[in-house]
């Protein structure tokens, strides 16, 4: 196998494990500051001192560091549209 398939599944399987680690924390309601209260990539619950991006004003909370690049790796249109759904289900 070649080191980059190596290196993609590594980073891969990292991203969810980060992912499927945080979803057993506690959740609260929307954090300070933040138009979100779950994360918008996996749904999983947001802790305190949780990633965060900021978009067109806002601050969205991220359950985990794999999440939020997800997010940060979008377009603009697809953040827009992220964020819209975002502030629907508030």
């Amino acid at each position: 196998m070649s080191k980059s398939i190596i290196l993609a599944a590594t980073i891969s399987l990292l991203a969810l494990t980060g992912c499927q680690g945080t979803q057993t924390a506690t959740e609260s309601s929307v954090s300070p500051g933040m138009v979100n209260a779950r994360c918008p990539q996996s749904g999983g619950p947001l802790r305190e001192g949780c990633p965060t991006s900021s978009w067109n004003g806002e601050t969205i909370g991220f359950c985990c560091p794999g999440c939020k690049a997800g997010f940060d790796r979008k377009t603009d249109e697809a953040k827009n549209a992220q964020l819209a759904a975002i502030k629907s289900a508030a």
